[in-house]
């Protein structure tokens, strides 16, 4: 099966970094195609095949590297360009971006957030065809996810992580609104065996 996991952030570190690599990693043990989307700009893991980025708005994109792995399935990471701000649940630092809160957010920098990253999503999509995606964090990740996914048919699954919900959800009211419309889309109870792969 073609699966493509949707992560703001890296493969590395703590929380829903670990959780990331760790179901990638596992899926690629069970012979899945993964691809990743994430801002890990050096992703070199055991399961990790292959690594492009876009360098540029609109899409640039190259493979950077590719290599044999020892698992049955593949993995791609992808790195979407979202400019230089990281909206980020807590505040922390992440090399190469200016990292800010999302109850920091301007309407603007967050509407740019979101254009970005469907833009690249689309590109992604097209160039990889999954049967399903997997998506992390309940904002904003499903809001962005959710008009692509309807619009090729592709079901999506959301994995809800606390720090979201508490340090943003809870804290400001568009956040609630942005986090019901994303969910209300995805998928219910689904497992990977419950979806058929579409024929190519």
């Amino acid at each position: 099966m073609r699966i493509l996991i949707c992560h703001g952030y890296l493969l590395k570190g703590t929380g829903s970094n670990q959780y990331v690599q760790s179901l990638a990693r596992a899926l690629c043990r069970r012979g899945h195609d993964i691809a990743v989307m994430c801002q890990d700009a050096d992703p070199r893991l055991d399961f990790v095949s292959a690594y492009m980025e876009e360098r540029a708005a609109g899409g640039e994109t190259g493979v950077a590297w590719e290599r044999e792995t020892g698992y049955p399935g593949s993995c791609l990471v992808y790195r979407p360009y979202i400019g230089g701000l990281l909206p980020v649940y807590v505040m922390d630092e992440y090399r190469g971006f200016e990292a800010r809160e999302f109850t920091e957010l301007t309407d603007r920098e967050l509407d740019a957030y979101v254009e970005m990253n469907r833009a690249s999503l689309e590109r992604l999509m097209a160039r990889f065809a999954p049967d399903v995606l997997q998506v992390n964090h309940a904002v904003m990740l499903p809001y962005i996810v959710k008009p692509i996914a309807g619009g090729a048919g592709t079901p999506y699954f959301v994995s809800i992580h606390g720090s979201a919900i508490d340090f943003t959800v809870r804290r400001q009211g568009r956040y609630l609104e942005y986090g019901a419309q994303g969910l209300d889309g995805a998928r219910q109870g689904l497992s990977f065996r419950a979806v058929t792969p579409r024929a190519r």
